[in-house]
């Protein structure tokens, strides 16, 4: 049985909208996003599997990163098995943090309310457009090309960086996206970073001298 939930917790959880295309993982209306102390063990899918590697942690040279207290151990090991109890989900970890996807708002009230969850925040995908689409005010270009999230080496970014910079005319660049390229001392592009344009051609282009640098193209509306 999980741990007691917290009375001071247990009011209904209110969902900000996030405007989308589609629904969490194309599945799920309901995102819970909190702090979990040592999620990432709970990777291990038995409870046998997370005792090894906490007990692995704590004795071996991974220790400079604190040893997990017994409580925290506890803590993974009960929701472990609330996990068990809940309805379809898709859940994303890390180190600290829990991201779980659901169509069951009770499911995400009763979680918020574990003693063990912290800063929680909770979402709801509205979806307002079609699919592939971003809708803008006034848009200038009819697509949107968002890069992969990847390292680089120098020689493959001042290639992305001549072509994206001298074709100023072609692509629209994000200012965080120009101040990378001409700083030239950054060989990492992050998931956020896009280039709006008009011409599948251009990124046809694009894809060539970058091979695997675009992650996806939308189709911008105006609002």
């Amino acid at each position: 049985m999980p741990m007691g939930l917290s009375v001071s917790k247990m009011a209904t959880l209110t969902f900000k909208s996030q405007l989308k295309d589609r629904l969490y993982y194309d599945q799920y209306e309901y995102n819970l996003t909190f702090r979990l102390t040592r999620a990432g063990f709970l990777r291990a899918k038995t409870h046998e599997l997370l005792d090894d590697r906490i007990n692995w942690h704590n004795e071996t040279r991974y220790k400079w990163s604190g040893n997990i207290s017994e409580q925290d151990r506890k803590n993974l090991h009960d929701f472990m098995d609330v996990l068990q109890g809940l309805n379809p989900y898709k859940l994303v970890l890390t180190t600290d943090h829990v991201y779980i996807y659901s169509n069951s708002t009770e499911d995400l009230d009763m979680l918020v309310a574990l003693p063990y969850v912290r800063y929680a925040s909770a979402h709801q995908a509205v979806i307002n457009r079609p699919r592939d689409t971003v809708l803008l005010t006034e848009p200038q270009h009819r697509y949107r090309t968002y890069l992969k999230e990847r390292y680089m080496t120098k020689e493959s970014m001042d290639v992305l960086s001549k072509f994206l910079l001298s074709r100023k005319d072609c692509f629209r660049i994000t200012n965080d996206l120009r101040r990378k390229l001409a700083k030239g001392d950054n060989f990492y592009t992050m998931s956020h970073y896009f280039v709006d344009h008009d011409n599948m051609e251009d990124l046809m282009m694009l894809q060539i001298v970058c091979p695997g640098i675009v992650r996806k193209t939308l189709t911008i509306q105006a609002k």
